[in-house]
């Protein structure tokens, strides 16, 4: 594959805002009405309440994870947090199976290591700041996790482990009707719970949650969603800010697509046609980008940078990756150093 085919194929998304009907005004126009609604959010009461958890999502995320819990969730089977950290995420798909009426069956499990990260991640949050106060030197995370969420405590259970090697235990066919997953952050760890999670999974109407779909660094969340999408497995239903999507699941995840996947087994042809792939859904749905943090344009061929470094090929990476602008660089020094 030659550098020339990477450009032409990621040309038509050069700039996808101006691919709106009415160009950049459109765009603007959007932006104006997201912010209005955004301040409308902030006056619901759960909003209020899901605003004050200490949590690295956004307020926009945290009511995405609500919603589904709330008006989608059947009750057929468990919700996992994956990577719940202090337990906000968590705190969220509880508060919505609370309000979820039509569901008798309600039960969540939060994995994570607990391992002294939130406490010092959140150490300024009134919340924590509070908790640790009155802990009197018996402060953990652990605890912390089980001190937010102390109003669900009939339905949601932590789980400490290191997920990197004691997460293959939980594999249980068929069982999980929503994974929030929020802790591949390497290509190790998506390898150590993807698995898992796809095995565990119900075959139809399940939900799986990306966070963090537009950074970079984790190009399994695009390799993945473009074979889903393919093959009719999955529906992207919603996205949220950070780029998060939830996907609906179809149908059960085939092995080989799982086998691939986690290998990371793509040839260059095949990682720039499944890039290619979410950036038309993308484009398509323009109202979606609004969501990423940065040009769009930036986060793609970074994605592609990233794909085809982890395939070894780093001459035809860095080409991709000398495509970022300056300021997405910039902020984004990460990036910079790796690619």
């Amino acid at each position: 594959m030659t550098n020339k085919k990477v450009t032409d194929t990621l040309k038509r998304i050069a700039n996808p805002r101006l691919l709106l009907p009415g160009g950049r005004a459109d765009m603007q126009a959007f932006d104006a009405l997201s912010h209005r609604l955004g301040n409308l959010l902030r006056n619901d009461e759960v909003a209020l309440e899901l605003e004050e958890l200490p949590s690295q999502t956004s307020l926009n995320e945290r009511m995405g994870l609500y919603q589904l819990c709330a008006t989608h969730y059947r009750g057929d089977g468990e919700v996992w947090d994956v990577g719940t950290a202090a337990g906000g995420s968590t705190y969220c798909m509880a508060r919505g199976l609370k309000d979820n009426v039509s569901v008798a069956h309600r039960a969540i499990k939060g994995f994570d290591l607990f391992g002294g990260y939130s406490l010092e991640a959140f150490a300024k949050h009134p919340v924590v700041k509070e908790y640790v106060k009155k802990s009197r030197g018996a402060a953990s995370d652990l605890d912390l996790f089980r001190h937010l969420n102390r109003d669900f405590s009939e339905f949601v259970d932590p789980v400490q482990l290191d997920l990197s090697v004691g997460f293959a235990p939980y594999s249980n066919t068929d069982s999980v009707e929503v994974v929030h997953l929020d802790s591949a952050k390497s290509l190790d760890l998506w390898q150590a719970t993807f698995p898992v999670i796809a095995e565990s999974l119900l075959p139809e109407g399940s939900w799986l949650i990306l966070q963090d779909f537009e950074r970079c660094r984790l190009p399994w969340h695009w390799m993945v969603t473009a074979d889903l999408l393919r093959n009719g497995i999955a529906e992207i239903h919603s996205v949220y800010d950070g780029g998060t999507v939830h996907l609906h699941l179809r149908k059960k995840i085939p092995a080989d697509i799982v086998d691939q996947n986690v290998a990371f087994d793509y040839t260059e042809d095949q990682i720039v046609e499944n890039v290619a792939l979410v950036c038309d859904w993308f484009v398509a749905r323009p109202h979606f980008l609004a969501h990423f943090n940065g040009e769009f344009t930036d986060v793609v061929w970074g994605v592609l940078a990233y794909a085809l470094k982890f395939r070894g090929d780093e001459t035809l990476s860095k080409h991709c990756a000398r495509n970022l602008t300056k300021d997405f660089l910039r902020k984004n020094k990460i990036y910079a150093m790796e690619l």
